[in-house]
C-alpha cells in the first residue's frame, strides 16, 4: 500500500493514501485489513480525502512496515477478523464527547437561520423544490 505520513503522536499515526478518495466498499476492506494487524487497536477512515487515523500499540516502525506490505485488494487467507468490527463512523456519544469547534457552531447556526428564513418567506412549492435539491446534493457527498 502506498501512503504518506501526515502526523505522528505516541500511539497514533495519521496517513494519506496515494490513491486519494476511496469508495465505501474499499474503506470497509481496508479497515478490516488494518484491524487484522496485531499492533492496531482502532482505525478512523476519511473517505473523501483518503486519510486514515490509526491507533496502535508498540513500535511505529513495525506498523509502517506492515502497512507498506498490506494489500487490501488481495488479502491472504484468514487476514480478516472473524467478527465485524464496530462502525468506522463516529456515533452520537463520541460526537458529544468531542464537542464542536466554535466556528463550526457559528456556521451551523447561520445555516439553520437562513433555512428557517427561507422556509418562512417562500411558498410551499418553492420550498419543496429547494429541499429536493438539497437532498440530491447531500446524496452526492
Amino acid at each position: 500500500m502506498q501512503f504518506s505520513v501526515k502526523h505522528r503522536s505516541p500511539g497514533r499515526i495519521r496517513i494519506r493514501l496515494a490513491s486519494g478518495k476511496i469508495s465505501l466498499e474499499e474503506s470497509r476492506k481496508l479497515r478490516l485489513a488494518i484491524l487484522a494487524l496485531p499492533q492496531t487497536t482502532d482505525v478512523r477512515i476519511f473517505r473523501n480525502t483518503g486519510g486514515l487515523g490509526i491507533y496502535y500499540e508498540g513500535s511505529e516502525e513495525s506498523l509502517i512496515k506492515a502497512l507498506k506490505s498490506l494489500d487490501p485488494a488481495c488479502p491472504g487467507e484468514n487476514a480478516y477478523p472473524s467478527t465485524d468490527p464496530e462502525s468506522p463512523f463516529l456515533d452520537a456519544e463520541e460526537i458529544r464527547k468531542r464537542g464542536l469547534a466554535p466556528h463550526v457552531k457559528r456556521k451551523m447556526r447561520m445555516q439553520f437561520l437562513t433555512e428557517a428564513a427561507f422556509d418562512a418567506v417562500m411558498p410551499a412549492p418553492v420550498q419543496l423544490a429547494w429541499h429536493a435539491v438539497q437532498l440530491y446534493r447531500l446524496e452526492k457527498l
